[in-house]
């Protein structure tokens, strides 16, 4: 094929040891570096679609008034800079990305606008860092076209515009990337020590790239050292210490507060059974029906582990009870779990970016750009041409194992637990190198009259095409609780946009009726709209649906007593008591009706 050269030809180009480092596919030197023009490209097309989709949504409900994560972050940041920068507690949630908010409002000042604007230049920066993996890894064309490809992927540049860290997992993956580019490259010392350094940064942003730290030291100790000969155990050495140092940090820093030796978090055992547990479903469930946001988690996890076990538990107890909690539930119904684990990974490879509280279909009816580009360059191309990419480099496998096999264990890690569309995210780096591979290798087939050469190629792309698209998920549900989130950040802006919140909120709970929780919001703002009557019927209808959703029954039970029916508010309040026996207000509701 014009332009791709073997494995075995490639590694003679400018004296590396056959076999023994990642060398790109063919050229000389220059080919393999990009010009500065280049990069420039890359930064200029990531940063203009970033800026118009900025101000696009720049007076989104979610942008002017935050909530779930996004929420949690901005107030954790908040009293990291306001001097609560140890903390009273072991980490639950990854640490860093609140650490970095901190640092960006105590320097710059940066509020939510700031922030965007921070992780703009972020997945600027990102673009170019692909960009110079593919050039390493193959050659200048292939970095160019990977680097562009980033810039323009639609839900990079939604995650770039949303406070979460998604953002910054994806410019440390490709920091990563970059770097086993580099140091298969050049195999210097302190390209391993880079390496090293971003690997835990991204561990303490995303918890299954742990996953990759193991893979990352077990390549670099079948590296030879610049100029061949012995193993480098220098560059072995220096990337264990870089990356040990952070997790060392965070783990005795956990250990001092509450006696559990974590490089990161705490919440590894409750995400499992969440994921893994008689009711899973592959994609995120809370512990206690009703509890999703943040503020809840950790309690839940807490409170039902050692209502369980009788006593208080330490962060790491509580951890391995959930852990112990999933083991002898799968072992209960292994069929069921291993069924479960296809749907994981069908969901893990769909085209569909499974929303957390924040939906990129939503953000794409505020900006044009968005919309338009979700619908040309999403992980349902990605894949297949990532696959034709993969086919076409398989012959020199055993220099590019490594990036293979960050693929491979980052969808096992993400399987493994529960699916959200951020969850994935760190795999689109090396699939984007390898899809950018793929349209250059077609490309030269093409020019070459070799196109029979790509049979197999193609072949492969439409089976992970057909991967991509399985239809494996309730999108209308999905869509509905987008909707619905967006309808609750829009009523908390105020009264006077409690007309819009209603609106969506309605869309949300007539697209998907049988979505309680659409119903149970709905219900909420037309009892604040003082439609009483209206509200009562949502909060019924999301009780038929489903019984022991926390919070519905006090509600009821206060527009009952609203309208004089006292024996169903009480009713109603005494069942708001047993599905959540903290919850004070309904104990009063109780008092008040005489029970």
């Amino acid at each position: 094929m014009h332009g791709l050269m073997s494995g075995e030809a490639a590694e003679q180009i400018d004296g590396p040891t056959p076999g023994s480092s990642l060398v790109p596919l063919g050229g000389t030197c220059r080919a393999r570096c990009l010009r500065a023009g280049d990069l420039i490209v890359v930064a200029v097309v990531a940063l203009v679609v970033r800026a118009l989709h900025l101000i696009a949504t720049g007076d989104m409900p979610f942008v002017l008034n935050p909530v779930g994560d996004g929420r949690g972050y901005l107030d954790w940041a908040a009293r990291i800079a306001s001097g609560k920068w140890f903390g009273t507690e072991p980490f639950y949630q990854a640490p860093l990305y609140p650490y970095v908010l901190a640092a960006l409002r105590k320097v710059f000042g940066a509020e939510v606008g700031g922030v965007r604007v921070a992780q703009a230049a972020g997945g600027a920066t990102a673009s170019v860092a692909v960009a110079w993996a593919g050039a390493r890894l193959f050659d200048r064309r292939v970095g160019l076209v990977a680097g562009v490809m980033l810039g323009l992927y639609a839900p990079a540049i939604f995650y770039d515009g949303i406070v979460q860290k998604t953002c910054l997992t994806g410019l440390l993956t490709a920091g990563c990337l970059a770097l086993v580019a580099e140091h298969g490259y050049s195999r210097r010392v302190y390209t391993a020590a880079l390496l090293g350094l971003c690997a835990a940064l991204l561990a303490l942003t995303r918890e299954n790239a742990l996953a990759w730290l193991l893979l990352f030291a077990v390549w670099i100790a079948t590296v030879p050292a610049a100029g061949g000969g012995k193993r480098s155990w220098r560059a072995l050495l220096a990337y264990g210490l870089c990356a040990g140092l952070p997790l060392a940090a965070v783990s005795a820093r956990n250990a001092s507060l509450g006696g559990t030796w974590s490089p990161t978090t705490y919440q590894s055992g409750s995400n499992f059974y969440i994921g893994n547990g008689a009711e899973a479903d592959g994609l995120y469930r809370p512990l206690v029906k009703g509890h999703e946001t943040p503020e809840f988690e950790r309690d839940d996890a807490v409170r039902l582990a050692e209502q369980a076990e009788g006593r208080s538990l330490a962060p790491g107890e509580v951890s391995s009870y959930w852990w112990r909690r999933s083991r002898e539930e799968i072992s209960a119904a292994p069929g069921r779990w291993f069924a479960l684990l296809g749907r994981k990974l069908l969901i893990t490879l769909g085209a569909y970016e499974v929303p957390d509280v924040e939906s990129l279909e939503v953000y794409g009816e505020f900006s044009p750009l968005l919309s338009a580009v979700s619908r040309l360059w999403h992980f349902g191309i990605l894949l297949p041409l990532a696959g034709v990419g993969l086919v076409l480099s398989a012959s020199r496998r055993r220099v590019l194992w490594p990036v293979y096999a960050m693929v491979v264990v980052m969808v096992a890690a993400v399987a493994a637990f529960f699916v959200l569309g951020r969850y994935r995210y760190p795999l689109v780096g090396p699939l984007i190198v390898f899809s950018a591979a793929g349209v250059v290798g077609v490309v030269d087939a093409a020019r070459a009259g070799g196109l029979r050469r790509v049979v197999w190629p193609v072949v492969v792309a439409l089976v992970a095409a057909v991967v991509a698209n399985w239809p494996v998920l309730d999108r209308a549900k999905l869509g509905a609780m987008a909707y619905m989130n967006l309808g609750v950040a829009m009523a908390q802006r105020g009264e006077e946009h409690l007309p819009d919140a209603t609106r969506y909120l309605r869309a949300a709970a007539d697209g998907h009726p049988g979505s309680p929780e659409a119903q149970f919001n709905l219900g909420q703002a037309l009892a604040i709209s003082g439609d009483v009557r209206g509200a009562i019927e949502r909060f019924r209808a999301a009780l038929a649906l489903r019984p022991d959703l926390v919070g519905v029954d006090f509600f009821l039970g206060q527009l009952l007593e609203q309208v004089g029916d006292r024996e169903g508010a009480l009713r109603h309040y005494r069942r708001a008591v047993e599905l959540d026996p903290r919850d004070a207000e309904a104990r009063a509701g109780v008092g008040r009706m005489g029970g």
